[in-house]
């Protein structure tokens, strides 16, 4: 008798010392998080270092909901540190970020309960050789280059543990600043709903060219809606199921950006096309396309143009 009340004391005990511990760092992490916007400064020269760029920082908020600590910023700002030229890299109006601990400690990562972010735009800029970059900054060609190995099972953890969160992203842009034409692909919204049992995908692009004459675009230069199923080995034998839908006038403005008019000119090209595919154990298991062209019409570039123009045009495709 004596010893089972010794040991329930000691329970008790460990109990006690375990909700001390516990509301001791709930009340750490509520004032470190309360004077989160003191460092402002210096999250805006640590990013400044890493992206080469000038960085400005509107507002930083931390706060805490029970035990989940949450992260807001509004209005980044990322420009080249070139001088007397600012040209816009990254524009971020607000994120909002959540962690959710205890979905985080059932399942061994980081689990956000809310991810939501507004008002992105990211820039590039084409260089000579047709590639893309940030003038004044190499953050671009780091994140792209091809000459450092890829962590197949690091970049499958990552993968992974992405699909396990709920992301919002709502009026998200990227700017092509090509060397004769400027493109905005924009996103009103992109979600990404993920739990243990699988994920779901889904978004649209709609497509601005900047020219001086009027282009008449869809609404919707691209859609795809994605479910994703973790296999027993997780990604390495997922299921999957894709949909996504693509008008090819918009493609078409797209690949000029990008540089094809200098293999080949595309004078003409419309209709749309549409692809299924489905993947069964980490492999692709079906894969149909369906493919409408009107009308195609493709010449040579001005710079290859020798003699008598030769213009490939295909109709009812």
């Amino acid at each position: 008798m004596a010893s089972a009340r010794g040991t329930l004391r000691w329970t008790l005990t460990l109990l006690a010392l375990v909700l001390a511990m516990t509301a001791l760092l709930v009340s750490a992490a509520r004032l470190t998080l309360g004077q989160v916007e003191h460092l402002e400064p210096r999250l805006e020269a640590l990013l400044a270092e890493r992206l080469s760029a000038e960085v400005a920082l509107g507002a930083l908020h931390g706060d805490m909901q029970g035990l989940d600590p949450g992260l807001s910023l509004s209005d980044l700002r990322v420009t080249s540190a070139l001088p007397g030229d600012e040209l816009a890299l990254l524009d971020i109006e607000e994120a909002d970020f959540r962690l959710d601990v205890a979905a985080s400690v059932a399942q061994g990562l980081p689990v956000l309960s809310q991810a939501r972010v507004s008002g992105v735009t990211l820039h590039l800029y084409q260089a000579e050789d047709l590639s893309w970059y940030w003038p004044g900054s190499d953050a671009i060609e780091t994140l792209f280059s091809t000459e450092k190995e890829v962590d197949l099972a690091r970049l499958d953890a990552w993968t992974a543990g992405l699909l396990r969160q709920r992301l919002w992203g709502d009026d998200l842009r990227l700017v092509l600043h090509g060397r004769q034409r400027t493109l905005k692909l924009q996103v009103p919204r992109l979600l990404i709903s993920g739990e243990e049992r699988g994920a779901h995908l889904e978004g649209s692009v709609k497509l601005v060219e900047e020219s001086t004459a009027p282009v008449d675009r869809p609404d919707s230069a691209f859609q795809v809606v994605m479910d994703v199923l973790p296999g027993e080995h997780g990604l390495s034998d997922f299921g999957a199921a894709l949909q996504a839908d693509m008008d090819l006038a918009s493609l078409a403005a797209v690949l000029r950006v990008l540089g094809l008019e200098e293999v080949v000119q595309l004078d003409d090209l419309s209709g749309s096309t549409r692809l299924w595919a489905r993947w069964t154990a980490g492999r692709l298991e079906d894969m149909r396309l369906d493919l409408e062209v009107p009308r195609l019409a493709l010449s040579q570039p001005p710079t290859q143009r020798s003699g008598r123009d030769r213009t490939l045009v295909l109709e009812q495709a």
